[in-house]
């Protein structure tokens, strides 16, 4: 088995510690309710299972305006000539 260098060994005891040990004030604890704030809306988890889910309804309408404004302003649109429509003698 070929030696490592002494660099390749420090190395090797910095990525991997031979033992951690957690106290039990330090282990995460949950907290509830759990709350996860979303971009446009707000979902509350309860310890009882339930859910309750809040849209902003106004900021959702703000972002999808400000999406399609950025659109357009990017989007090449391609206009076209309105077809010409033939006269028949019948018509005229």
């Amino acid at each position: 088995m070929p030696r490592k260098k002494k660099e390749e060994q420090v190395v090797e005891k910095i990525k991997s510690p031979k033992s951690k040990k957690v106290k039990k004030e330090e282990q995460k604890t949950e907290v509830w309710p759990k709350v996860i704030q979303g971009s446009h809306s707000t979902r509350t988890e309860y310890e009882d299972g339930r859910v309750d889910f809040v849209i902003d309804w106004d900021l959702l309408k703000k972002d999808v305006q400000n999406a399609l404004t950025e659109y357009e302003k990017s989007a090449k649109v391609i206009t076209t000539k309105p077809l010409k429509v033939k006269k028949t003698k019948n018509e005229a």
